[in-house]
């Protein structure tokens, strides 16, 4: 056996323990974070004393804190799972109506709490799309839950989705972006996307989702 296989091999097997240690990591915080979730609800919610509004404030903040990092958590460890190979996408054909109907749910939500109009341009004649719908779903979830947050009251976001060429169906997220490094939400998503052979690509006030669509019997036995 050669040197550089050797080295190959180390490699993977750190990786791989790499992997299994941030799994772990990843479940303890879970979990007690999940610990810290149920008290702190029972303390806003609480029938046995009246919280005054200092009190208040500082429980919802903690609480929307807490939420937020299980949400990350869960998503990280996810993203471990796919490297080790522990879950596998169901890449299956899917209607791009069906695809982005949960995600576009949600963002009407957080857009009418952050005060920002959300226009829909959503193609009907767009080719099926191969996907993962769980997988997708949450990446389109994010990153357009990143587009609201960083735009201010009043702004807008624009979804245009259609088919871009014969090969892919394309989502475009027009917004106000900050300036700064791409968060760390975007990059989770598109990791969440690379491993179901779509792409997200960032652009200054644009952000581009592209899948590969579903081919004809035709094409396919050409």
């Amino acid at each position: 056996m050669s040197n550089g296989t050797r080295r190959d091999l180390a490699a993977s097997e750190r990786a791989k323990e790499y992997a299994e240690l941030i799994d772990d990591i990843t479940g303890l915080m879970s979990a007690r974070l999940q610990e810290a979730q149920l008290p702190l609800h029972i303390l806003l919610s609480s029938p046995f004393g009246v919280l005054n509004e200092n009190q208040e404030e500082m429980l919802s903040a903690a609480q929307s804190a807490v939420d937020s990092a299980d949400v990350a958590l869960r998503r990280l460890r996810k993203l471990v799972e796919l490297d080790r190979g522990a879950v596998t996408p169901a890449i299956q054909p899917i209607g791009l109506g069906d695809l982005m109907r949960p995600a576009l749910a949600i963002a009407q939500a957080r857009a009418v709490s952050a005060r920002v109009q959300l226009h829909l341009d959503i193609s009907d004649r767009a080719p099926r799309v191969l996907a993962d719908a769980t997988l997708a779903q949450e990446a389109l979830t994010t990153v357009l839950g990143v587009a609201i947050a960083s735009t201010p009251a009043a702004g807008d976001v624009t979804v245009t989705a259609g088919e871009h060429d014969e090969g892919s169906v394309t989502i475009e997220i027009t917004h106000a972006r900050s300036t700064g490094p791409e968060s760390l939400e975007v990059r989770l998503a598109r990791r969440l996307l690379a491993a179901q052979h779509a792409r997200l690509t960032e652009q200054p006030e644009r952000t581009v989702v592209e899948f590969p669509v579903e081919r004809p019997l035709r094409a396919a036995a050409r």
